[in-house]
């Protein structure tokens, strides 16, 4: 995956995801940009780090 291709949140959820992030080369600002995408969409984001709580 390319970070040309990774802001594709509504691709990912239609196919069943539930988790999403990201790893190499995916900055903050591709994380920000993927959450702010989603909330404008009306999903509710919990952070991974809250998960366990």
């Amino acid at each position: 995956m390319t970070t040309s291709n990774f802001i594709r949140p509504l691709h990912w959820l239609k196919a069943g995801a539930r988790v999403v992030g990201g790893c190499c080369e995916i900055t903050p600002e591709h994380i920000q940009r993927l959450s702010d995408d989603l909330r404008q969409d009306g999903y509710r984001l919990v952070r991974f780090s809250e998960l366990s709580k």
